[in-house]
C-alpha cells in the first residue's frame, strides 16, 4: 500500500470524497454533497461506533459494552 487514504461522506449514495497521500496532501477530491447536512449527534454516534468496532478487532476478548463506556468517557462525545 502506498499510504493513500480516501475519506468519504457518511451517506451511502453521496459521491463526495477526499483522497490524500501519506504526507496528508490532497491529491483528488469531489466536494459536492447530494444530501442535507447530517446533524452532529448522528455523526458523533457514528464516530463512536466506528471506534468501538476498531477496538473490538484489536482486542476481541474485551466486551463491547466496556469498550463503549471507556470510549464515551475518553472522548466526551455528546450523542443527544
Amino acid at each position: 500500500m502506498d499510504g493513500t487514504e480516501r475519506w468519504t461522506s457518511c451517506k451511502d449514495k453521496c459521491k463526495c470524497f477526499v483522497k490524500v497521500n501519506k504526507k496528508k496532501e490532497v491529491i483528488e477530491c469531489v466536494t459536492q454533497h447530494n444530501h442535507e447536512k447530517t446533524i452532529e449527534s448522528v455523526l458523533n454516534r457514528q464516530k463512536l461506533s466506528n471506534c468501538v468496532k476498531r477496538n473490538t478487532i484489536d482486542d476481541p476478548c474485551e466486551g463491547s459494552i466496556k469498550m463503549l463506556q471507556r470510549q464515551l468517557i475518553k472522548e466526551d462525545i455528546p450523542t443527544k
